[in-house]
């Protein structure tokens, strides 16, 4: 299942929303960004300086028929986000050598093997969690990926997906935590306790 043709992108609306959509059925976005540091007197520079991270988690579905997106599942992120993990997770699973560390399966009928790894982001009490999987047949040579993202016990499972478009995943996490820090930023500056 060789999956070469980039299908997803990500962009940035005007109203601060970060999206990653295929725009034919599937469409994430993250929006209503909220922090606060450790420190909360002091600008920060990194995600890891933040004590407290909130944000909106919306998974939407084109309707088919009507051609309009429908709310899938929404959560506000707020005990243990995991999008700060995202950008992290997407860039390991894809420069990591897939036969190390890999789990292996055999295909007896071609004397090949099917490499698989994954990087799963979740925590007992999530609100939002990612299974990022990463394929690879040593007959063809071909190599696909696929995505897990849910919000509490409900989830999608994308496929297949090529490198591009989890790179565009990662652009849209890693924009967004950028973006996020910005925003705290210019609150601290404009209203220094």
């Amino acid at each position: 299942m060789q999956n070469d043709q980039k299908k997803f992108r990500f962009y940035q609306t005007e109203n601060h929303e970060f999206v990653w959509t295929d725009d034919e059925r599937y469409k994430i976005s993250y929006s209503n960004p909220q922090m606060q540091a450790f420190d909360y007197e002091k600008p920060v520079k990194t995600i890891r300086e933040i004590q407290y991270f909130y944000y909106d988690l919306e998974i939407a579905v084109r309707n088919p028929i009507t051609g309009e997106w429908e709310p899938f599942s929404s959560v506000r992120s707020h005990d243990f986000p995991q999008a700060e993990y995202l950008g992290e997770a997407i860039k390991t699973l894809i420069t990591d050598q897939i036969k190390t560390g890999a789990q292996r399966y055999p295909d007896k009928k071609h004397e090949e093997y099917t490499y698989f790894k994954s990087q799963s982001l979740t925590h007992p009490l999530q609100e939002d969690f990612y299974d990022i999987r990463r394929y690879h047949y040593t007959g063809d040579k071909s190599e696909w990926y696929e995505i897990y993202i849910g919000t509490f016990d409900t989830a999608v499972l994308i496929q297949p997906l090529c490198e591009d478009d989890l790179w565009a995943l990662y652009d849209c996490a890693e924009k967004f935590i950028k973006y996020c820090i910005e925003i705290y930023n210019i609150q601290i500056q404009e209203n220094p306790a």
